[in-house]
């Protein structure tokens, strides 16, 4: 008996830096400031609970003593509204006027948990089984310190997108959830697939779960949803989704060709209809240009943000042969292919070839150098036309528009061989 009372006596941990009775004596002799409007718990952020940490040498941390508090471990909360007499959080006082002696008496109400529920909105989302196969369940490895847990989770920044844009489509809520804890369990869990959220604007909560793993034969996932009604009017919900993952690389191939706003009015015609707050999963116009721009610029392997470093770049890879002359300042930059110039030879031989030179601006913009900008910047082509065509022939970027810098290009241009034009 002696050992085992040894044995238990040595598991135990060792001893807290700041013990229950020391943080309650705290709690107490500071119960006026830790409160604001009669019993609501001043927020983590407030300098109280800074101080306290103070106070306690450092000993334990403001987080650590406003979650004691708040979650109520060792029963601080409870023995704290013991000892003070405040009234618990989940309580109300609802006045009254009674008609005996005009005496404006005072009940306690307490919220029922069971009517919140019975308000709470409950509906099912269908989703295929390819769509099930693209979200691909992995397990994925969490580390704490020296701990570490494995879980196994859906397709990570792809199945929020899409679990939202079904909730969205089945409820139209304007709650822009942010989902967290998606887990898939396993033969001894209660449920397959497990999820949680909470809307951004408003922190009302929602849930989801689906009891069995989807099927080729079944055809259909079921995915039950649980969620608590806006706490906000639909107008205060003002933030958006994130734009990223396999939905940015999806959006990106749409915008390759297209312009933002074509995407965002063909998006809203398709989910929205007449009436109804834009949601969160129609993105803005920067970010769309952002995640367009960023696209491209993979596809042409562009890693320097500088443009004219980036130019330079591709003179001396993909594009050699096209871009021949390149100034920083004043910029210009003359480009050319080489089957423009086998255009241009070709028309020349068939007969009398005409050329024109245009410019106009409004298409690029103005460089950003370290203490200023650049001018405006103007394209400029030589054009070929008649027989029935009209093509260009040659390209320039110029930040000057002179004289001089018009007859450097055409005199570039004609260094390539070609020969004069007929008119």
């Amino acid at each position: 008996m002696a050992d085992i009372t040894k044995n238990n006596t040595s598991r135990r941990g060792r001893p807290a830096a700041v013990s229950i009775e020391e943080q309650l004596a705290l709690f107490i002799s500071h119960e006026s400031l830790l409160f604001q409007n009669q019993n609501i718990l001043r927020k983590l952020s407030d300098n109280i609970w800074k101080q306290l940490e103070e106070l306690l040498d450092g000993k334990i941390t403001a987080a650590t003593l406003y979650f004691n508090l708040l979650q109520n471990r060792g029963n601080l909360m409870d023995k704290l509204i013991e000892n003070t007499g405040r009234l618990p959080k989940n309580e109300e006082i609802i006045e009254y006027f009674s008609e005996d002696d005009n005496v404006l008496d005072a009940s306690i109400s307490s919220k029922s948990e069971n009517d919140e529920s019975e308000n709470n909105i409950e509906f099912t989302i269908k989703l295929k089984f390819d769509d099930y196969r693209k979200l691909k369940p992995t397990v994925r490895n969490y580390k704490r310190g020296k701990y570490m847990k494995s879980y196994t989770t859906l397709k990570q920044h792809y199945w929020t997108s899409l679990f939202y844009e079904r909730i969205w489509l089945e409820k139209k809520l304007p709650c822009n959830y942010v989902f967290k804890k998606c887990v898939i369990g396993n033969e001894n869990t209660k449920h397959y697939f497990t999820f949680i959220g909470q809307c951004k604007d408003c922190l009302s909560k929602i849930n989801g779960w689906s009891d069995d793993k989807p099927s080729e034969e079944d055809e259909i996932w079921r995915i039950n949803i649980c969620a608590e009604p806006p706490k906000k009017s639909k107008l205060l919900h003002t933030s958006k989704r994130q734009c990223k993952g396999a939905e940015r690389e999806e959006v990106c191939k749409l915008l390759v060709h297209d312009l933002p706003s074509n995407w965002q009015r063909e998006k809203v015609d398709k989910i929205c209809n007449f009436g109804d707050k834009i949601p969160p999963h129609v993105y803005e116009n920067h970010v769309l240009r952002q995640a367009k721009n960023e696209f491209k610029s993979k596809i042409l392997g562009i890693t320097e943000k500088c443009p004219i470093s980036s130019l330079d770049i591709l003179k001396q890879t993909s594009q050699n042969g096209s871009i021949h002359t390149i100034c920083f300042n004043e910029f210009f930059v003359h480009y050319w292919s080489p089957f423009q110039i086998a255009v241009y030879k070709s028309a020349n031989k068939l007969g009398h070839t005409k050329l024109a030179i245009d410019g106009t601006g409004s298409l690029v913009q103005q460089i950003k150098r370290a203490h200023s900008i650049s001018h405006h910047i103007f394209l400029y082509e030589i054009v070929l036309y008649g027989y029935g065509v009209q093509v260009s022939v040659a390209q320039m970027l110029s930040e000057k528009q002179d004289m001089a810098t018009i007859q450097y290009w055409l005199q570039k241009w004609l260094m390539t061989g070609v020969t004069f034009p007929k008119e």
